[in-house]
């Protein structure tokens, strides 16, 4: 999309999207991953208001991930398939320098990450980044679905 920085260090500012199923047309979705600050700072939070949406899910993700959740879908959908495809997103070895900083977004039908990418991303670099978001993609499908049947 953009390009900043020095001329000895420079990144592109990108953003990736893939069409999701009609349920996310009304249903928004933000997902950013929490450093060991931010990490340690949503465990003291989650302790003093545990009504936060993260607070439910019972595990470490929500002290490890900002989630914004809104809209049409039945809570509960967020379950332990979409949220290890979200770690696995986060967290694949060749991609953690890359995804460290990324905003997964879905909403308006679509699923987007964005994130600064260096200059010299490989041509696998790319292929893995986008089969794990077509990965989330799939499993945020799924739990839409899913979500229908309650």
């Amino acid at each position: 999309v953009s390009r900043s920085g020095t001329h000895s260090s420079s990144s592109w500012y990108l953003i990736a999207t893939t069409p999701l199923g009609k349920r996310w047309e009304s249903h928004f979705l933000k997902v950013q991953p929490l450093g060991r600050m931010g990490g340690w700072l949503m465990r003291m939070v989650l302790k003093k208001h545990p009504t936060h949406s993260a607070a439910a899910l019972g595990d470490d993700f929500g002290s490890r991930y900002a989630i914004i959740d809104e809209g049409i879908l039945r809570s509960g959908w967020m379950n332990d398939a979409v949220r290890q495809t979200i770690r696995d997103f986060y967290e694949n070895p060749a991609l953690s320098k890359l995804t460290s900083f990324a905003v997964l977004e879905a909403s308006a039908g679509r699923l987007s990450q964005q994130m600064l990418a260096p200059d010299k991303l490989s041509a696998d670099d790319y292929k893995t980044m986008l089969t794990c978001q077509a990965a989330l993609a799939d499993a945020l499908d799924a739990a839409a679905r899913r979500s229908e049947q309650f």
